[in-house]
């Protein structure tokens, strides 16, 4: 007679060093993208964003394997999400801690989504300026990058955009 081991169900302990790791590397990543915001407002044209996203990538990455092993321990437990399966736990130290570093990381994902949504803005900006650099080098004539939209564009004009004469 064979006998068929299930897999263990992972335990309360297991999730709690769980969220401890998410919330340091939440910390790393918000450490990363404060570098990176200033990066952005210090240079507008990109300078030290390279050395900034470099830094940050690795904790990304880890971040991304953390979520893919908590998702792995959702499924071993037959629970869709963390805070179903704290709740199903017993009133004890273990679940109490659990909440409070659950509650921990969903405050950080929020702060993280929003910083995620200013660099956003940020780069939008950076782009804008570094397109209008490259507009002023190649002497792009206003009215090839500034004319109405849905308008008949008119005979090209003899003068550039940025000439002094104009």
């Amino acid at each position: 007679m064979t006998h068929e081991s299930t897999p263990k169900k992972p335990t309360l302990r297991e999730l709690i060093a769980l969220l401890r790791e998410e919330i340091a590397l939440g910390h790393k990543c918000a450490a990363g993208f404060l570098a990176l915001r200033q990066a952005l407002v210090e240079n507008p044209s990109g300078g030290g964003v390279p050395k900034a996203v470099a830094e940050i990538e690795p904790s990304l990455i880890a971040l991304g394997r953390l979520t893919k092993r908590q998702e792995t321990m959702l499924a071993a437990r037959g629970e869709k999400r963390v805070l179903s399966w704290i709740a199903h736990a017993g009133a004890t130290e273990e679940r109490t801690t659990a909440l409070r570093l659950f509650r921990e990381t969903a405050e950080l994902q929020k702060t993280m989504r929003q910083d995620i949504k200013r660099l956003s803005g940020l780069l939008a900006h950076s782009k804008d300026f570094i397109d209008f650099q490259i507009n002023v080098l190649t002497r792009t004539r206003a009215s090839d990058t500034y004319a109405k939209e849905g308008t008949e564009e008119s005979a090209p004009r003899n003068i550039k955009m940025f000439d002094a004469n104009v």
